[in-house]
């Protein structure tokens, strides 16, 4: 190469490498490129990744309380909109609504039942849309709430197998009505000390007032659609109880007060059993369930009252209930003293087996 010495950037004898913008000997400019592609140059990426951005592409509001809430935002810009404060009485519930961002009014509903029981007070009414809620229901121990749905053949609560549907404890006085209480489940291995229906179970100091219900296609241990507790009234009326299933009373079990009116129990493993239980049956129809009505202990005697019915039925139809060794249309235990002595009125009652049954 002689005294000249190298000619390239690698200072290799006959080189013609020469060095690129970004200083590199033989490169490409590759090194050096800003977001842009220009080497050296001064545009740089924002926040959300863009070249050159203002990070307003993935600004939005953070907060999944906000109405507004942006799930694809990253950067708080400080534009959350919240529902106003607002306490009742009335709740409302639909299947477009929201349980973070709803407050529970007309115009912001919340999503699920369960909130607008979490949310309500005595004598607050919970007012249900139409629509399928898939939820196992813990009622509050506060007395007076009334939970009111649309229509029962199109506001459906959906125990997703999972539980019981619904569950009232000692809550006082409760109202439910307008509803589909379907696909509950409370199986006799889980804990048959629980004594659970898939329905609706009613335990402690309660007084239900149930009306205008379907109770279909639940699975309990006691009570397949309703579980009446010791302690427990039910009032049920205008409703419709049929492919329910249970280890006892496949309808109703019955160990407290038990009023029915107008209300058909259909095509249930069992209709109802009374265990120590009381009440009235009026103006309903028992039929075509696998067994039929079996009673022990209907009387008041846990109150001194031995001389009072413990069950009167009124205008009833039982009818084409299987009738098996050792299970009828009705079956009364009096076998033992005491406790289990049953005293009945039947008033217009017609009891009929079909030939084909």
């Amino acid at each position: 190469c002689g005294e000249a010495g190298p000619s390239g950037c690698d200072n290799q004898c006959g080189s013609t490498l020469e060095s690129d913008e970004c200083g590199v000997c033989g490169g490409n400019d590759s090194t050096c490129l800003d977001c842009a592609g220009v080497p050296n140059g001064d545009s740089v990426l924002d926040e959300c990744g863009e070249c050159d951005g203002d990070d307003s592409s993935c600004s939005g509001c953070i907060d999944n309380s906000a109405l507004n809430y942006d799930p694809q935002a990253t950067i708080n810009d400080s534009s959350c909109e919240y529902a106003p404060e607002y306490n009742g009485p009335d709740w409302y519930v639909s299947t477009d609504g929201n349980d973070t961002s709803g407050n529970g009014s007309s115009e912001y509903p919340f999503a699920s039942i369960q909130a607008g029981l979490n949310f309500a007070g005595a004598d607050h009414i919970i007012h249900v849309s139409t629509g399928t809620y898939v939820e196992n229901i813990i009622w509050p121990a506060i007395s007076g709430i009334s939970l009111v749905g649309a229509d029962r053949e199109t506001t459906i609560i959906d125990g997703g197998a999972a539980a019981t549907v619904v569950s009232l404890t000692d809550v006082g006085d409760a109202s439910i009505s307008g509803f589909t209480i379907t696909n509950g489940q409370f199986e006799e291995n889980e804990d048959a000390s629980l004594k659970r229906s898939g329905g609706i179970n009613l335990f402690g100091s309660t007084n239900a007032t149930l009306s205008d219900l379907h109770l279909t296609e639940n699975s309990g241990y006691s009570g397949g659609a309703i579980y009446v507790d010791y302690n427990s009234d039910c009032e049920l009326s205008n409703s419709l109880l049929d492919y329910n299933t249970a280890s006892f009373g496949g309808g109703i079990r019955v160990a407290g007060v038990l009023n029915l009116n107008f209300v058909d129990i259909v095509y249930n493993s069992s209709a109802i059993s009374f265990y120590n239980g009381q009440g009235e049956i009026n103006n309903s129809k028992i039929s075509h369930n696998d067994d039929g009505i079996d009673i022990t202990g209907a009387n008041w005697g846990e109150a001194n009252d031995w001389e009072s019915p413990g069950l009167i039925f009124n205008n009833v139809e039982i009818a084409d209930n299987k009738v098996g060794s050792t299970q009828g249309q009705i079956e009364i235990a009096t076998s033992v003293g005491g406790s289990s002595t049953s005293n009945i009125v039947f008033n217009n009652v017609t009891i009929t087996m079909s030939d084909t049954i």
